[in-house]
């Protein structure tokens, strides 16, 4: 939630984050709020960077870009294949990494295209708007500057986005609150032949519109967590253990998975979770098994 918060810049108060991280870390240690701490920083280098950036462009063009650089590992991302992104974007990017390199060279730059948003100016018969969406969209609307209608088969192939991807993003610029592509047949399935045409009679008395992408469908019951939430996940669980070891000294496992297990959290844990994280806490000597009674654990402070 924090990266989402950060990347949007809908954080509200950064003052406020921050002091919360340094009573984490007072309480926890370093480690425990390194990544965060290293995110704060990325978002302020980013920051100067662009500011660096715009002022030395060439290309004052009516493509306005904006990126923030994340270090691998502080950030829940995942790598997903590139998309095609149209030229006029492609120039933009083009020219970033190569004022980047100038600053940091043996540094790579991999561009996380699932994560981006874009403002973009669509032409309409009743007046312009600004539509603000993902970057899968952008690369989809401005497919339409070549043409009115494209097959589902033919936008995939032109813009490269995951499959799985490209429906959702698809469904949301045809779907009917937003409409700003008309499908044929007018139904949620897709199949390769199905069209997606350019809404030009669209109406809206807003100016900037907002197009709310679609949840994800999950294909099983069973909700895979993605790896950079599981590891979340842990931190968390271990800066309870620590804090409820801080405040007791000594403790048995059932007293300890019961104060942990009764702590407010946001997603469910089984038993086994917790053990492996206090097993985890016991190697990084956090916290010591009692030598005379292996179910009595002592904080070492």
């Amino acid at each position: 939630h924090l990266a989402s918060r950060l990347l949007t810049d809908n954080s509200g108060d950064r003052e406020d984050e921050k002091m919360m991280i340094s009573k984490l870390k007072a309480e926890c240690g370093h480690q425990f709020t390194s990544r965060l701490e290293g995110m704060f920083a990325d978002i302020q280098i980013s920051s100067d960077l662009m500011a660096s950036f715009k002022n030395q462009r060439k290309d004052q063009s009516n493509v306005d870009i904006n990126v923030t650089v994340l270090t691998t590992g502080f950030w829940p991302v995942h790598n997903m294949e590139h998309c095609t992104l149209p030229p006029e974007a492609k120039k933009a990017t083009d020219e970033f990494a190569t004022f980047y390199k100038t600053r940091n060279s043996g540094r790579r730059l991999t561009w996380q295209t699932q994560s981006g948003t874009a403002e973009v100016l669509c032409h309409f018969k009743h007046g312009n708007k600004l539509l603000a969406v993902q970057t899968y969209q952008m690369c989809i609307l401005m497919l339409y500057n070549r043409a009115e209608t494209y097959t589902y088969a033919q936008i995939a192939k032109l813009t490269n986005i995951p499959d799985k991807e490209l429906r959702r993003h698809l469904l949301s610029l045809a779907h009917p609150r937003v409409k700003v592509l008309k499908k044929f047949p007018n139904k949620k399935s897709l199949a390769p032949s199905h069209t997606f045409t350019y809404n030009y009679g669209k109406q809206s008395p807003l100016f900037r519109i907002k197009v709310p992408l679609l949840k994800v469908e999950n294909d099983s019951k069973e909700i895979k967590v993605p790896p950079s939430v599981e590891e979340e996940r842990k931190n968390r669980i271990e800066v309870m253990i620590v804090r409820v070891m801080k405040t007791r000294k000594t403790l048995d496992h059932n007293t300890l998975m019961s104060e942990v297990m009764k702590q407010s959290l946001r997603f469910s844990v089984k038993p086994i979770f917790i053990k492996k994280r206090i097993e985890s806490l016991i190697e990084r000597e956090y916290i010591e098994r009692d030598k005379n009674k292996r179910g009595l654990y002592h904080y070492l402070a």
